[in-house]
């Protein structure tokens, strides 16, 4: 199993830079297939010696490719990375000491393997945000932790207003009835008209200081996909304990 392999290189990917290592196809032409380029091949492109190695053109490939699979086949893409023999203990080893991506990587298995609507909905949306498969680990991890890490600079920044305390008392009370409902949680558009309404009716002109200290107490940090998207994918059970923590951490 390759390194590329196991740092969560799809084998297109690898592949193809492999290729464009001792081959170019001249012109401005940045990405070809495999197809393409036993198509496009001559000889005198041959490069003499080697290309050196460039990871963050291996990274930016890899991303474009990743964002190409079709819901169906990323799931499936992911779950053979994290069968492959090797791939977490990669991730566990010396040199990754202090990195969480290896409990992350089996989080995500287990969440597969035992929820896998959630998984597949959480790994849709971090899709366009990941260069490798093993990135999906830790974006997604938020997802599936009982209790996702605070940022400790994003609590100090957001949890000190003084509007924030009833904006969690006010997301939990309109998240209740869905939670006596399961199968009927909140779609983005809802959570988003919530927000808004939340925020028009309390007097801010713009939303961000709705939106950041909700996504802080959702997820624990200050980026990821859409908030509304992944308020959806969480459901109201998770929001309603996650708003409840978030007050622990008020000041």
């Amino acid at each position: 199993m390759s390194r590329l392999s196991r740092g969560g290189v799809l084998p297109r990917g690898a592949g193809e830079l492999r290729g464009a290592h001792r081959w170019a196809p001249g012109g401005d032409v940045e990405l070809m297939s495999m197809e393409e380029m036993c198509a496009a091949f001559d000889i005198d492109g041959l490069q003499p010696s080697p290309g050196v190695f460039d990871p963050e053109k291996l990274n930016w490939m890899n991303g474009h490719y990743i964002r190409q699979l079709s819901e169906e086949r990323l799931a499936e893409a992911v779950e053979t990375y994290l069968s492959l023999p090797d791939t977490a203990d990669y991730w566990l080893r010396e040199e990754y000491a202090g990195r969480p991506t290896g409990e992350a990587l089996l989080l995500l298995s287990n969440t597969l393997r035992t929820q896998p609507e959630l998984a597949q909905q959480a790994l849709a949306l971090e899709q366009p945000r990941v260069v490798t498969l093993a990135d999906f680990g830790e974006a997604c991890a938020f997802f599936f932790q009982e209790e996702p890490p605070m940022d400790d600079a994003a609590v100090q920044k957001w949890f000190g207003q003084s509007h924030v305390p009833e904006l969690l008392n006010s997301l939990v009370d309109w998240l209740f009835p869905f939670a006596e409902s399961p199968d009927s949680g909140p779609r983005a558009e809802e959570c988003e008209a919530f927000l808004r309404t939340w925020a028009q009716d309390h007097g801010f002109e713009k939303l961000g200081p709705i939106v950041h200290p909700t996504r802080v107490a959702l997820t624990g940090k200050t980026v990821g996909p859409g908030l509304f998207e992944l308020m959806a994918v969480l459901g109201p059970a998770r929001m309603i304990q996650r708003a409840r923590r978030a007050r622990e951490f008020l000041w």
